[in-house]
């Protein structure tokens, strides 16, 4: 009777242990199954503040160009002693030959975001033929894909996200 007893509590918590298992299992497959139903909307927030922060950096950028009086680069000094330098437009814009080297003059990162690469492409001003090279770049657009973007327009230091 003592070895009958013992295999059905054997079987009870094996039963027991099954069930846990599996509701486990359903639980982080619904988890997983709502963080990527989310996955768009948590890369568009973040995008949405890394376009903040690139507004407020070229605004930054913009009223150093007005104190050091309105040069046509800048030297920046960071805490840590190192210097960049920055070419702004005439009206005090951040600029440069291509868009993706005003965005590391701006934020002095790698063109990625949460391990994926963002997309730059230059808008240029057609029919324009009193402007040089590196001034007919009208906006430049920065993309994690066809909904999630921003646009950076040269001529006003506007930051446009897609809203």
């Amino acid at each position: 009777m003592d070895v009958q007893a013992k295999a059905i509590g054997r079987d009870k918590s094996m039963t027991e242990l099954l069930v846990i298992v599996i509701v486990l299992g359903l639980l982080m497959a619904s988890f997983i199954s709502a963080f990527f139903e989310q996955e768009e909307e948590i890369n568009d927030a973040g995008f949405n503040a890394l376009a903040n922060n690139f507004a407020s950096q070229v605004q930054v950028i913009r009223g150093q160009w007005m104190m050091d009086g309105r040069p046509s680069r800048l030297v920046l000094k960071e805490v840590s002693g190192r210097q960049s330098t920055v070419i702004v437009n005439e009206f005090g814009w951040v600029t440069g030959e291509t868009c993706q080297a005003i965005w590391q003059s701006v934020l002095d990162i790698q063109l990625t975001f949460m391990n994926q690469p963002v997309g730059v492409v230059a808008k240029i001003v057609a029919g324009e033929e009193n402007l040089d090279v590196t001034s007919q770049t009208h906006s430049c657009r920065y993309a994690l894909n066809e909904h999630i973007f921003f646009d950076y327009l040269l001529l006003s230091g506007k930051v446009v996200a897609n809203k």
